[in-house]
């Protein structure tokens, strides 16, 4: 790209905000993955306007001064309502590549304007960000994507504690200092507390994603005390060690049924056939979804994605469909334990109860959406970023071979040495001093889970991948009251998978190719992984 031309992008985003990092990227003139797989919302045959145009004239004044900006190109939509207010408007703009046809639907006109308006407001960020600190954080930029170690270690020893206009706060790069502001009561989990909270909100009204009247609780991921401590206390109870432990032996036959198919043949790809089916399968059977439908199960995970991940979302039309087909689903389901009671998960919790006090309807729908999106992402990326660790370092899947019975400590490395969630995120509730610096209320403070894994103040070697290391204080779960429920899930099936992996194909390699990783910002996967037995 250009370095003097601006080209906005747009994101497969929930709520119908913007991707900020999507935008950052065309804000500092670098190729975006978003932009590159055909999702850039302000593509040809847009209009170039003329540098006496009046959204030129605007950009520019936003930018600040020193930004050169020659060309920027908007939506038809949106151009249309700058020079002829009284003209229709079409639906929808124009969207070009491979997946066209989903990011186009329910693209309209307001959503196409306040991503100009965003990348309007984020091209002047980047240039404050710059001048103030010297350094722009951008995990989206085709560097970081591929490997974002470099990124947060240059952040971690030249400003640990980086102010980003452009994610409307700061973020934290320590190990020390995430675990502090996720222990810290000061500091809310729960996103309405944003101080662009309300402005979302509208945008995923306007999106069709929200109901103005629609109770806006939150789900247990993203609430507080007292709400959070008693949903997790009634859902822990289906989430007990002994309830875990009953269901290593079907992850094992799981496992095995899978790898039966895939020993036979002298290539696969891992994540699509193996790392992806796994974790859907088990937490398919755990709420008691019939085998016929574990292939829509595994579509409504894909999509619920994008409330943990704005990156990995589908798009406004597609994830109302999604939530809206699930919470039928799921809901009917629920009701049928209630009447008929099984040995399952949804029966555990519809009846758990703490107190006399039992899930309301829609917590328990949330609480599903979270477990299915939540689990199976996590433990599918833990799996292929894994598999790969392993792949390009042989000397420690030699060891872990020889020492089977050292497993444990083994994954507990691999979720340090590239966890499957790189960020979380928190708001401060008062004005604060932290470490020097001053947060402001409502502002959005991003904690680097990937980078805090990595702190050399807390682990030796921490850039070498060490399955012997002991005392391994990983934030990959998180830490305090929101440590990952499902944790010991995890663990068990990426226990299972990676031992029956290198157990039943011990000349396992991987195959020549392009490492590509998904397009995610808060988390972190593979898109593919061809290995050969």
């Amino acid at each position: 790209m250009n370095p003097t031309r601006t080209t906005a992008v747009g994101k497969k985003g929930s709520g119908g905000a913007t991707c900020e990092w999507a935008l950052l990227c065309a804000a500092e003139g670098q190729e975006c993955p978003l932009d590159a797989a055909g999702y850039n919302l302000f593509a040809p045959p847009a209009p170039v306007l003329t540098p006496d145009s009046f959204y030129h004239r605007r950009f520019r004044r936003r930018a600040g001064a020193g930004i050169a900006v020659s060309e920027f190109r908007v939506p038809v939509a949106l151009e249309q309502t700058i020079r002829r207010p009284k003209a229709p408007t079409p639906k929808a703009i124009r969207v070009v590549g491979p997946s066209a046809t989903r990011y186009a639907r329910g693209m309209s006109w307001r959503r196409s304007w306040r991503n100009a308006r965003e990348a309007t407001r984020l091209a002047g960020a980047v240039v404050y960000e710059r001048l103030e600190t010297g350094l722009v954080f951008n995990p989206m930029s085709g560097a970081a994507m591929q490997d974002p170690y470099p990124l947060y270690r240059k952040l971690r020893e030249a400003d640990p504690i980086h102010r980003s206009r452009a994610a409307h706060g700061w973020v934290l790069f320590r190990h020390a200092d995430c675990a502090a502001v996720l222990r810290d009561p000061r500091f809310s989990a729960d996103d309405r507390n944003r101080n662009t909270a309300e402005q979302e909100r509208r945008a995923a009204i306007e999106d069709g994603l929200a109901d103005p009247e629609a109770n806006r609780e939150p789900i247990m991921l993203r609430s507080d005390p007292p709400g959070h401590t008693r949903l997790r206390a009634i859902v822990s109870k289906a989430f007990t060690p002994r309830a875990i432990a009953a269901w290593e032996p079907r992850v094992e036959e799981i496992t095995h049924h899978l790898l039966d198919e895939l020993v036979q043949r002298p290539r696969f790809e891992l994540i699509r056939e193996f790392a992806v089916p796994l974790p859907v399968t088990i937490i398919a059977e755990m709420l008691g979804v019939p085998s016929e439908d574990h292939a829509t199960f595994r579509r409504w995970s894909n999509h619920l994605v994008g409330f943990l991940d704005p990156a990995a979302s589908p798009g406004p039309a597609a994830l109302k469909q999604t939530v809206e087909e699930f919470r039928a689903f799921m809901g009917g389901i629920a009701a049928e334990r209630r009447r008929e009671p099984r040995d399952d998960l949804m029966t555990a919790l519809v009846q758990a109860e703490e107190a006399g006090d039992r899930l309301s309807e829609n917590e328990l729908l949330s609480t599903l959406a979270l477990l299915l999106a939540a689990g199976n992402e996590t433990t599918s990326n833990l799996i292929g970023n894994s598999v790969l660790a392993l792949l390009r370092n042989p000397q420690q899947a030699a060891r872990i071979r020889a020492e089977p019975e050292a497993m444990d400590g083994a994954i507990e490395e691999l979720l340090r040495w590239d966890s499957p969630v790189q960020f979380t995120m928190r708001i401060p509730t008062e004005d604060l001093d932290f470490e020097g610096h001053r947060f402001e209320k409502g502002q959005q403070i991003i904690l680097v889970l990937g980078s805090a894994n990595r702190d050399p103040g807390i682990y030796e070697r921490a850039e070498e991948l060490d399955l012997g290391r002991k005392e391994n204080r990983h934030l990959a779960f998180g830490f305090g009251i929101h440590f990952c429920l499902g944790a010991q899930l995890a663990r068990v099936e990426a226990r299972v998978a990676l031992g029956a992996l290198l157990e039943r194909l011990p000349g396992l390699r991987l195959e020549p190719q392009e490492i590509r990783w998904r397009r995610l910002s808060f988390l972190r996967g593979l898109e593919t992984l061809e290995v050969a037995g």
